[in-house]
């Protein structure tokens, strides 16, 4: 699978895009309709406020941070916006679905 929002900020989204379509032999529309569900999920699940329990790995000996990070606040707004910088399925598919 192809993680987009990686291939968005190292400008490869329309290879991304194409990969998608191949990979499940799917077409343009069918792409476009799984992307949206996909940012559908992400956002809905973005609006809760997660904590993520790290003491396993401190038990390892990996050096983990006494507080965490909210992405919200640390880019001040909207984390789509931030990641992909405007219509994301515009960005992948470059047009209409």
């Amino acid at each position: 699978m192809v993680h987009f929002g990686y291939a968005r900020t190292v400008g490869r989204q329309e290879e991304a895009g194409r990969h998608l379509m191949r990979l499940n032999g799917w077409s343009r529309r069918e792409a476009h309709a799984h992307v949206q569900a996909a940012f559908g999920t992400f956002e809905r699940r973005s609006v809760r406020r997660w904590r993520l329990d790290l003491s396993w790995l401190a038990g390892q000996g990996v050096e983990v941070p006494q507080h965490g990070v909210d992405l919200g606040d640390l880019f001040g707004g909207d984390l789509l916006e931030v990641l992909f910088g405007g219509d994301l399925l515009e960005v992948l598919f470059g047009g209409e679905a």
